[in-house]
């Protein structure tokens, strides 16, 4: 069974598409997989480990592949790239520009991240991470997703947005 998420924004931009709805999530590792995804309505997938604009497009094509399957326009299902579940995927952030018009927002997220740098999460290096995600976002022109587990309040959904985010993707697991 696929893992899925819960894309919740925080502001109608013409993306409402993604508020309550169970979103798919992907391996940027293991993209033939997307081949047998049912996506069960959803209008996007989360990309995780996304290290760069080669797993952007890797998706990209997989996608178009299960589109035509299922017998759906090219471009349909839309892409929110994981990039910072690693460091090497936050620093690459800059290669997704031009990879794919499926694009449609960046997220991250904390417990990946902290994996990654070796261990617990030091609350600086955590906002650092976070930031980056919402800046190269905003330098891509799509939206920036923040990280969370179970449900949001209304003062992390503030601050979020205070911070540059236009949502969060929540997750039952670690943040």
């Amino acid at each position: 069974m696929v893992k899925a998420v819960h894309i919740l924004t925080y502001v109608d931009e013409g993306a409402s598409f993604f508020a309550r709805s169970a979103v798919p999530v992907v391996s940027a590792r293991d993209t033939v997989s997307l081949q047998a995804l049912e996506l069960g309505g959803a209008q996007a997938v989360v990309l995780t480990d996304c290290q760069g604009g080669d797993d952007l497009q890797a998706c990209d094509v997989a996608l178009a592949v299960l589109e035509a399957r299922l017998g759906l326009r090219d471009g349909a299902i839309r892409i929110i790239a994981s990039i910072a579940d690693s460091a090497r995927g936050l620093m690459r952030a800059t290669s997704l520009e031009g990879k794919s018009a499926r694009l449609a927002g960046l997220c991250w997220n904390r417990a990946s991240f902290a994996h990654d740098m070796g261990g617990s999460m030091a609350d600086d290096i955590g906002e650092l991470a976070r930031m980056q995600v919402a800046i190269s976002a905003r330098s891509l022109g799509v939206f920036a997703y923040d990280s969370a587990k179970g449900a949001i309040n209304e003062d992390f959904r503030r601050h979020s947005a205070a911070l540059g985010f236009q949502g969060a993707v929540i997750s039952d697991g670690p943040p």
